[in-house]
């Protein structure tokens, strides 16, 4: 692919020089036709796999190393490669640091779906120039191979920013934080009913309190009881 499309991997270009190696032919000025497509049901499982990880363990990671390191761009463009920040910082607001952390992986993850649409960029350019089939067909598997890395990447941006906010507005409801972010869930629609529910359930609890104890008293009486007249010695 390099070969075909003129890269150069041995002598790379100062850091103020970003070659593109788009072919022009495919760049269009005609004005783009509004379609509504259905969304691809591998495109909707990636955010599906990343939502169960969230609920599962609480967190997602940034990204799946295998991504990370197979979509890793040469020396000239270490702007956007994962191991940029590495930069240590006291925060004074304890709460600042959990928050940061989570930040960073959605900075993270936005870095490498930045590389990864370059390299569909490079891999699109390459096939609209190699003449085998052969080489076509592996170039349009690397591309959907990428395509379903992109929605991970993707997801794992989208779960990441949802999970981030909750935890700015919601730091002390506990799992209420790690539901699942797929659907009319919080930041989708129903936060404050849920919170209402949550409240009322809370309240019913607290207002049948002393009914539960009572019904706990008088099974305890009655088990008493009836234990007593099994021991009882019989006339």
């Amino acid at each position: 692919m390099a070969q075909e499309l003129g890269i150069s991997l041995e002598n790379e270009k100062a850091n103020n020089e970003f070659a593109s190696y788009i072919s022009d032919r495919l760049k269009s000025s005609k004005e783009v036709v509004k379609l509504r497509l259905p969304m691809d049901g591998s495109t909707i499982q990636a955010l599906l796999d990343v939502d169960k990880e969230w609920q599962t363990k609480g967190k997602i990671r940034a990204f799946k190393a295998r991504d990370d390191s197979k979509y890793a761009v040469m020396g000239t463009s270490k702007v956007v490669n994962s191991t940029v920040h590495r930069v240590k910082f006291k925060f004074k607001n304890k709460d600042d640091v959990p928050r940061n952390a989570e930040l960073k992986k959605i900075d993270l993850s936005a870095r490498l779906l930045l590389r990864e649409i370059s390299y569909g960029s490079l891999i699109t350019s390459y096939l609209d120039k190699v003449v085998s089939d052969e080489d076509k067909t592996e170039a349009l598997q690397a591309l959907v191979e990428l395509f379903n890395s992109m929605a991970d990447t993707t997801s794992r941006i989208i779960v990441g920013a949802v999970g981030a906010r909750r935890n700015l507005y919601l730091k002390d409801l506990g799992k209420i934080i790690t539901m699942s972010t797929v659907g009319p869930n919080i930041f989708l629609g129903r936060y404050f009913d849920m919170l209402h529910t949550s409240a009322e359930n809370i309240r019913d609890a607290r207002e049948t309190q002393h009914l539960r104890s009572q019904i706990s008293s008088n099974s305890s009486e009655t088990y008493s009881k009836k234990r007593s007249r099994e021991q009882s010695p019989k006339v």
